[in-house]
């Protein structure tokens, strides 16, 4: 008998994050998974010390929950290899 091990999963951000005026943004990122993916999840959160205080912020901002993002199903059809382009508008987030 052989017994395939399970490999990784493998993730990779395909090139910079697009970010439009208005607030909207696109993520590119590629999977693979030998045995199949069944759903995946984004994440934003504040990297304070990268805040700009330049222009007179000087208070810290108050604590934010992270932002949790489902990335579409629909992606997912190719259960072994996908592409994902997840696209959000968090300019109405505080």
């Amino acid at each position: 008998m052989d017994v395939v091990a399970d490999w990784p999963l493998k993730v990779e951000a395909v090139g910079d994050i697009e970010l439009d005026s208005d607030g909207k943004f696109d993520f590119k990122s590629t999977t693979s998974e030998d045995f199949g993916i069944i759903g995946g999840w984004a994440w934003v959160w504040l990297n304070l010390p990268e805040v700009d205080r330049r222009r007179g912020l000087a208070t810290s901002p108050s604590t934010r929950l992270d932002i949790e993002m489902q990335l579409p199903l629909a992606s997912f059809v190719d259960c072994l290899n996908s592409k994902e382009i997840l696209t959000e508008d968090l300019s109405k987030h505080v």
